[in-house]
């Protein structure tokens, strides 16, 4: 069985990687970032895998599509 490749999955992974990095950054009072940007960065991770969950949900929306003969063409009249 093969799995689908889900874009945004990843996306929202590394993101909340990146984020995870941040507030223990700022925990070590390393880098000079405030602890507080992972909220923001947080929230842009779940908006970015939100917009590239829909595009990758009309990708393969659209390859279904092309992918199924058509069953029954419409009646003609």
């Amino acid at each position: 069985m093969r799995t689908e490749f889900r874009p945004a999955r990843l996306v929202l992974g590394l993101a909340f990687l990146l984020s995870a990095g941040l507030y223990l950054a700022g925990l070590a009072g390393g880098d000079g970032v405030p602890w507080w940007t992972a909220l923001p960065v947080a929230g842009g991770a779940l908006l970015l895998a939100a917009v590239v969950g829909l595009i990758g949900y009309r990708v393969r929306r659209a390859r279904r599509r092309r992918a199924a003969p058509a069953e029954d063409p419409p009646p003609a009249g």
